[in-house]
């Protein structure tokens, strides 16, 4: 089996434009690592490559899941390692930024490390006030139905830390905590920064481009599909049209909700996958990236190198 390559970093760095000029430069696919981009029917909101933008370069374990499926880590990491076993001679070309999908696939688990999202427990504290704790635990009845039978539907607290484990890692809590160790598989990861406010002025104008290219509408076909209390449309750019589609928020301040969430989001991925032991970075802007990043897989694939 050949090394690893995994291109990795915040939202909006540039990491499916430079997965494909490696993938035609190694002659391979790219096997994508998004949470969000597994499920079909959700594109716009998961700013999922475009067929121009791929090149014609093939994009794996994307647009596979159905929208009323609740998919785990776990699983993503099955089906990864079932996908890099298909094809031994094959460079696996990993592209995405969501950590605990690149933790499931490299390592064991360690729920320690799911991040806390104040967001999310003020909106289910305020759930469970307006409409009482169980309310509450029926989301993590759907979410993560072994858990919430192991737990008491008035412990409030350790029910919404269920709920923020799954929502912030795509992993069960019932599904074990288990800890970091040893890499299964020998790889080089490649992590893309910038300036944090040209990341964020990025990220706003991604959004832009997103609601110019129909995110709302693309948000009420999937509502009038029956998706609405699906595990993908609690999605950064999904969830927040709730609001405006009942009349509680104005346009305007539901995309900027999204720019905001999503601006959040990026910050705890750099905090995340600063962590991810091996991970070299590089600014996102360099004009000779590309070639830097072959050199250091060549220099990391040769014979007697360590992680």
């Amino acid at each position: 089996m050949q090394r690893l390559l995994i291109i990795t970093g915040p939202t909006a760095t540039g990491k499916s434009a430079l997965a494909v000029r490696l993938a035609r430069h190694f002659s391979t696919a790219v096997i994508s690592c998004d949470s969000m981009q597994i499920y079909r029917e959700f594109d716009v909101g998961t700013a999922k490559p475009s067929l121009p933008e791929r090149e014609g370069i093939s994009h794996e374990l994307m647009d596979f899941v159905s929208p009323l499926e609740n998919y785990s880590a776990a699983q993503y990491a099955e089906d990864a390692a079932a996908l890099i076993r298909r094809h031994p001679d094959r460079l696996p070309l990993f592209c995405g930024g969501t950590g605990f999908y690149l933790s499931a696939l490299l390592f064991p688990l360690d729920f320690d490390r799911a991040d806390a999202d104040p967001k999310l427990r003020e909106e289910l504290n305020g759930l469970a006030e307006r409409e009482g704790k169980e309310a509450v635990f029926a989301i993590l009845s759907r979410e993560d139905p072994k858990t919430a039978a192991a737990l008491n539907p008035n412990d409030l607290k350790r029910v919404i830390r269920a709920i923020e484990i799954f929502r912030t890692t795509g992993v069960r809590k019932s599904e074990g905590r288990r800890s970091l160790g040893k890499a299964r598989y020998p790889y080089t990861m490649v992590g893309l920064e910038t300036d944090r406010a040209a990341l964020y002025d990025r990220i706003n104008r991604r959004v832009d481009r997103m609601v110019e290219n129909g995110l709302y509408e693309e948000f009420c076909k999937l509502i009038d599909k029956g998706y609405r209390h699906s595990q993908a449309m609690q999605a950064i750019g999904y969830r927040e049209w709730t609001d405006f589609q009942a009349g509680r928020v104005s346009f305007a301040d539901t995309v900027e909700k999204i720019k905001q969430d999503t601006r959040n989001y990026a910050k705890r991925q750099w905090t995340f996958l600063r962590k991810l032991p091996g991970i070299v970075w590089f600014e996102a802007e360099d004009p000779g990236l590309e070639e830097k990043v072959i050199e250091l897989y060549e220099r990391e694939n040769t014979p007697g190198s360590e992680l």
